[in-house]
C-alpha cells in the first residue's frame, strides 16, 4: 500500500459537517474509509491502495472527530473542488503513528517567543504552562 503523509489540509466545519480538503492522487475512489484514534492523526484508506496520513489534527478537531461516525473528503488541487465523498470514521484503539502536536506546538512557541522578546509574550507561555523560564 502506498503511504502519504499530509501535513497541510483544510478543515471545513459547518453546523455539523466536517469536510478535511487536501490534493490527492486523481483516481476514482471506489471505497474509502477513516480511521481515527482520538490522537492528533488520522489515516485515510482510499481503494485499499493507498494511505493518506493526515497529521497535526488540532483539539478542536479531534472533539469533533471523536463525535462522528462519517464527515466528508475533498480532493482539491490550488485551492480548487475536483471532487468528493463521503467516508466512514473507524474509531480504533490506536493509529501507529507517533502524537508530537505538543513538541511541535512548543517549539513554534519558542521561536516566537525569540522572535518577540517580549516579556508579556513570556509570562503568558509560562502562565498557561507552554513554556517554563528556562525554554
Amino acid at each position: 500500500m502506498q503511504k502519504i503523509v499530509v501535513d497541510d489540509f483544510d478543515i471545513l466545519v459547518s453546523g455539523e459537517d466536517l469536510a478535511f480538503a487536501f490534493e490527492m492522487e486523481n483516481m476514482p475512489v471506489a471505497s474509502a474509509f477513516l480511521l481515527y484514534d482520538g490522537r492528533n492523526c488520522a489515516i485515510l484508506i482510499v481503494n485499499n491502495l493507498t494511505s493518506y496520513i493526515l497529521t497535526n489534527i488540532v483539539p478542536e478537531v479531534r472533539q469533533l472527530l471523536q463525535t462522528r461516525n462519517s464527515m466528508v473528503i475533498i480532493n482539491q488541487k490550488e485551492g480548487e473542488f475536483l471532487s468528493g465523498y463521503d467516508v466512514e470514521i473507524r474509531h480504533v484503539e490506536s493509529i501507529p503513528f507517533p502524537d508530537n502536536l505538543d513538541d511541535e506546538m512548543k517549539e513554534t512557541y519558542r521561536d516566537l517567543k525569540l522572535e518577540l522578546n517580549d516579556p508579556e509574550f513570556d509570562a503568558l507561555l509560562a502562565k498557561i504552562g507552554i513554556l517554563d523560564d528556562n525554554q
